[in-house]
């Protein structure tokens, strides 16, 4: 720690005249347990001291009180990390105790630990020839995570063809830098195709970073997209929906063509909730909020669509309007350690502290100022302003814990409204729930502490398990109270006082399976709210009075094909609720095929033999938990079922198989005056496995000469790829292939060969005689299936009319209906 130093103002009493005021300063990158400052400086008071951090502060994650009131830091303090590139860095925090109150700020001062730095080593720009002067280039900005003073001073590139480019950098209100490389003159692509510099970013320090800058001269398009102006400015409410429109950038390029056809893109390194579409119009996106962001400020692109698109960016401003959406928040801090209630003593003089109450709300302007009352109780307790947006909650006059507001514990709820002072205000409460302590001294005592029972289930309300006595040293027997100090166990038993003794029976009839035993902690209280505690062991014996069940009514298990048998599968999970010695029972497998699994007493299902998902690909199969011996058949009253599903697993057991062509070799005329990308063959394979193991994928292995086909991997599409008008007639062009599926053990096919033919008498129309062929059989085909459809017709009416006297009139008659298939067929040899 280099220094510290501490600005101390003396002001009167918490309790009098308000707050003290301190203020450290201290250096980043503090060690651990480094001495900030002592609050107690100049005071003979010995004061227990909290920290109560600012709302959103980190305050009590960076800093901590030592018992002679040192302010010490918890951790390594980072200024870069706590407040990023920031001018101030000030962590405020409230450190009270009953009666006095510090304003404490921590200023935390920055060190230059941190230089330049770009997000990319180099980055490309393309520029036309036919770009004019005054075009600029956008150029990224470094970030230094150091605040202003130790953060970027300068930009400068050093080998900056001066002649053509000119470079400026501006700050921006928001913080960031706006770097502009501006075009002078136009470049001249056949003279200098490219232009290399470096863009370097220094801090105060002469700390740097450099970015490599590729300049590439395009030619073509001429003309830029341009802005209508250069500068836009738009207002949008916090909250709007998304696709609200915000405002419209327009650009117009004088081109014509795709080089006259304009999109618009949001320039922007940070995170944005707006969007913009193909005419300009910039709408929201995602969650405004004026809270988190006043205003956004960024740029946007418009660029052509030529060849060699050429861009320019236009700058938006969009002021965020606050809507009063923000409820007052009401933070309470008491003297106990969790906030969850204030503390009292009876009789305690007025003005006695019971909390500290701070009130948050980020709207601007009256939507973000508060005025905070009680609701109620206004008698009893004043919430006294300190500052605004902070309270403290006092007591007006000494407090009787017998008092009727209070209830019999001595405890009451009191409530705090505060409501901001905009347009349509929002209310925010919060609750504090104050016990009052009572001075009674002797609290009444148990003539057993701990009392011991046991009784069967099953056994009905109303039976009386055991009596309890208490005692009270002040003399108080008559007056005492008894309760169940958890609730809860009155869902089970029944209290009834008598005196100073305790009647304690059964409510409902006990389960041992819902509860075994029940810890009962019987209370006996005084007037005064002191008590004592009684524990009650129950146990609650059990019965054999369930079946097995399952924990999950449907369970689904894979399992991969062809591996060897008791292969483990999955396991049910079957319990009876009875205890140990009890709950025997086993499991049963049943369903089609349930011979190929096994399943022992423990749930666990295992293969009986090598399964093939080819034959069944999925086992549907019941599991019975059958009391006992397994004596009860699965039908029994009360036995419990669970339905299994096991999927079979694909294996890459199956190669792919080629349909077409079906044989080794095949041979298929080409015409060398056909078109090149024209179709010349199809390839079919197809593969029995199932996912990647039946996808397929085609090869070339050889094509001699090669260069003059092309196959499509996936399809299997063979399309010529060069002319053939130099090759002979008679040429053949040899096209070895093979199929290979894409499981992450590949299969592949036997080979084929294409001998595509050059013959220049073929037609040059593809597929002419396939599909001449097809048609043909497919004719054939239509006029079998109609002769099929008209011989039964007449077998059916013929068979109706022998049944006619046996039909009623109007009696429906089913009709069939034959579908028929798509008939494929490639004749052996085809030319195209």
């Amino acid at each position: 720690m280099k220094s510290i130093f501490l600005f101390f103002f003396p002001f009167l009493p918490f309790s009098l005249a308000g707050p003290i005021q301190l203020l450290f300063s201290i250096k980043e990158e503090l060690p651990r347990n480094s001495v900030v400052g002592n609050i107690l400086k100049n005071s003979t008071r010995n004061f227990a001291l909290r920290i109560i951090p600012k709302p959103k502060s980190n305050a009590g994650l960076l800093f901590r009180i030592h018992e002679n009131g040192d302010l010490r830091t918890r951790s390594r303090i980072d200024r870069d990390e706590i407040c990023p590139r920031q001018e101030k860095c000030d962590i405020e925090m409230d450190i009270f105790d009953r009666t006095v109150f510090y304003k404490v700020i921590v200023e935390i001062k920055d060190k230059n630990d941190n230089k330049p730095k770009f997000t990319e080593n180099s980055t490309t720009f393309f520029v036309s020839e036919a770009t004019g002067p005054g075009f600029s280039i956008s150029l990224p900005a470094a970030q230094d995570n150091d605040s202003p003073k130790y953060g970027i001073k300068k930009y400068e590139i050093p080998d900056l063809r001066k002649k053509y480019f000119e470079f400026t950098w501006r700050r921006l209100e928001d913080g960031t830098d706006d770097l502009k490389l501006l075009l002078k003159r136009k470049l001249d692509r056949e003279r200098k195709e490219k232009y290399n510099m470096v863009l370097k970013a220094i801090d105060g320090s002469g700390k740097s970073d450099s970015l490599k800058i590729l300049i590439i001269v395009t030619d073509a398009n001429d003309n830029i997209a341009v802005f209508e102006d250069q500068h836009y400015e738009g207002e949008v409410l916090e909250n709007s929906p998304k696709g609200t429109s915000v405002l419209q950038v327009i650009a117009r390029d004088e081109d014509l063509g795709p080089n006259a056809e304009i999109d618009y893109f949001i320039v922007s390194s940070d995170y944005l909730p707006f969007e913009i579409d193909e005419s300009g119009v910039i709408k929201v996106k995602g969650s405004i909020d004026y809270e988190e962001n006043h205003s956004y400020e960024f740029s946007v692109r418009a660029r052509d669509r030529g060849p060699d698109p050429l861009s320019s960016i236009a700058s938006v401003k969009i002021k965020v309007l606050d809507e009063n959406d923000c409820t007052p928040k009401i933070h309470v801090k008491t003297l106990q350690v969790d906030n969850s209630f204030a503390t009292m003593e009876e009789n305690r003089p007025e003005k006695n502290f019971i909390a500290f109450v701070t009130v948050e709300d980020p709207d601007s302007g009256k939507g973000g100022e508060v005025e905070c009352d009680l609701k109620d109780n206004k008698s009893h307790f004043l919430l006294k302003k300190i500052i605004p947006k902070e309270y403290k909650l006092v007591n007006k006059s000494p407090l009787n814990r017998e008092d009727p507001r209070f209830d019999d514990k001595g405890e009451i709820g009191i409530v705090i409204l505060c409501k901001d002072l905009g347009k349509n205000p929002n209310i925010g409460s919060s609750f504090v729930l104050l016990k009052v302590l009572d001075q009674n001294e002797s609290p009444p005592v148990f003539k057993d502490s701990e009392v011991f029972k046991a009784i069967q289930e099953n056994q009905g309300k109303g039976k009386l398990l055991v009596e309890i006595e208490a005692n009270d040293p002040d003399g108080n027997d008559r007056n005492l109270s008894f309760r169940f100090k958890n609730k809860r166990f009155e869902k089970y038993l029944e209290l009834k006082e008598d005196g100073n003794r305790a009647k304690i029976y059964t409510k409902v009839s006990l389960d041992h399976e819902e509860t075994p035993e029940l810890h009962v902690k019987v209370e006996a209280c005084d007037q005064g709210g002191k008590c004592d505690v009684c524990t009650i062991h129950i146990q609650i014996q059990d019965l054999n009075d369930n079946y097995p069940e399952f924990r999950e009514n449907f369970y689904n298990f894979s399992v991969l094909e062809n591996q060897k048998s008791s292969l483990f599968v999955g396991k049910v999970n079957a319990f009876d609720r009875d205890s140990k010695s009890l709950n025997e029972f086993c499991l049963k497998l049943k369903g089609e095929k349930d011979y190929h699994f096994k399943i022992d007493k423990n749930g666990t299902i295992r293969t009986a033999r090598k399964l093939d998902r080819e034959k069944i690909s999925v086992y549907h199969l019941s599991v019975y938990a059958l009391p006992d011996t397994c004596n009860f058949l699965p039908t029994a009253p009360g036995v419990r079922k669970a339905i299994v599903e096991i999927w079979i697993l694909d294996e890459n057991d199956h190669s792919p198989e080629f349909k077409w062509p079906a044989s080794s070799s095949y041979t298929i005329s080409v015409n060398p005056d056909s078109r090149v990308n024209k179709v010349v063959a199809s390839l079919v394979a197809s593969d029995k496995d199932t996912g990647l193991n039946s996808k397929i994928q085609y090869e070339l292995l050889s094509d001699k000469p090669a260069g003059f086909f092309q196959l499509n991997p996936f399809t299997g599409v063979v399309k010529l790829a060069k002319s053939l008008e130099t090759f002979e007639n008679g040429a053949v062009i040899k096209f070895i292939v093979k199929a290979s599926d894409m499981g992450e053990k590949s299969l592949s096919s036997e080979e084929r060969t294409l001998n595509f033919m050059v013959n220049r008498t073929s037609s040059g129309e593809f597929f002419g005689e396939i599909w001449n062929t097809y048609v043909l059989w497919v004719i054939i085909g239509l006029g079998i299936l109609g002769a099929i459809l008209l011989v039964a017709c007449f077998a059916l009416i013929r068979r109706g009319r022998k049944r006619s006297d046996e039909v009623d009139e109007g009696s429906p008659v089913k009709e069939r209906m034959l579908a028929v298939k798509d008939v494929h067929y490639v004749p052996k040899d085809v030319s195209i």
